[in-house]
């Protein structure tokens, strides 16, 4: 499972990218683009996400790596998105690639897939 260090690792790189870069939601014209709406907002609540799992993973290990795992899953589901809406749109472009968005979005729905079979295999394990 995972500790807190990546957890909290995962939060900062996820936090500088959704809040302190200054992705954009809209285009010059004021046009809000829903894909830059969906890397904003799943950057930003994933970085929430990961720093919540790293708070908790201290108290109870178990808890942390379940919202870490959520957490990953989200934003699996939210990079992968964005990546199949960056292909089809062809007038806007997310602030990473396609390749990237869906390489990110393998990474972590990998992740959350180990967390979540380490987690249910801890739970049946004998104490």
């Amino acid at each position: 499972m995972a500790g807190p260090i990546v957890m909290f690792l995962s939060a900062a790189i996820f936090a500088y990218f959704g809040f302190f870069v200054g992705l954009s939601t809209t285009t010059a014209a004021g046009d809000t683009v829903l894909m830059w709406v969906i890397l904003l907002w799943t950057l930003r609540v994933g970085a929430i996400m990961f720093a919540l799992a790293g708070v908790l993973a201290f108290a109870s290990p178990m808890s942390g790596n379940v919202v870490y795992a959520a957490g990953s899953a989200l934003s699996a589901i939210g990079l992968l998105a964005v990546g199949v809406m960056d292909l089809m749109d062809d007038q806007h472009a997310a602030a990473i690639s396609p390749v990237l968005a869906f390489i990110f979005a393998a990474w972590n729905g990998y992740g959350a897939w180990a967390s979540i079979r380490e987690i249910m295999a801890s739970r049946r394990a004998p104490a």
